[in-house]
């Protein structure tokens, strides 16, 4: 499924990689092994208590899978501890919490949302966010990606300063025409806009 992901984001693996505890988490939970997937994010939060990813999904385990709310809300708490936690994982996680626990879905249905725009609905950013660092690190000229990456921050994140970071350099970036830079400036005008609607 990573290399799914990867390729679809035109980002090639130099060698075979072991995947990744997210998605090793992500398959044990589709596959029903609940014990072990908790076993492997919890072990990630305690090695980085920062981890957004990795939180959302043991909640996502915790409320929809064992049926146990109260242990997702624990995760919560600790992750509104941590500091530098995009405003909008946090508003995430607080809206779903409730949604996972009422309904179940069976683990058979569960799918890695298999493109950035996926990944970002479904609430995965850090993966998200990830993927377009690498294709841009291979691709700097790739302007679509660096737009998405600017919108996975500042629309989908809340987090406006690292939005105009990343407009900035999309501005000082020779490659770019004058029309896309433009497009970058007017979508974070956009996002601006969308902001206090969104808190």
């Amino acid at each position: 499924m990573l290399e799914t992901l990867l390729a679809r984001a035109n980002i090639h693996q130099e060698r075979p990689n072991k995947p990744k505890p997210l998605v090793e988490a992500h398959h044990l939970r589709s596959q029903g092994k609940f014990d072990e997937a908790e076993t492997i994010l919890s072990s990630m939060l305690a090695k980085n208590p920062s981890n957004a990813d990795a939180a959302l999904m043991l909640m996502r385990l915790y409320a929809q899978d064992l049926r146990r709310s109260d242990k997702a809300a624990e995760v919560l708490r600790a992750l509104e501890k941590q500091p530098h936690i995009p405003p909008g994982h946090i508003e995430y996680a607080q809206r779903s919490i409730h949604e996972w626990a009422q309904k179940r879905t069976a683990p058979e249905t569960i799918a890695l949302p298999e493109s950035v725009d996926e990944l970002l609905a479904c609430g995965y950013l850090g993966t998200a966010i990830e993927i377009l660092e690498r294709k841009i690190t291979e691709l700097p000229d790739d302007f679509d990606a660096w737009l998405k990456l600017a919108e996975a921050h500042g629309f989908h994140s809340g987090n406006l300063h690292r939005a105009e970071k990343i407009v900035q350099k999309i501005e000082g970036n020779r490659g770019f025409s004058a029309e896309q830079i433009e497009v970058a400036k007017e979508k974070l005008k956009e996002w601006r806009e969308v902001k206090p609607q969104k808190n």
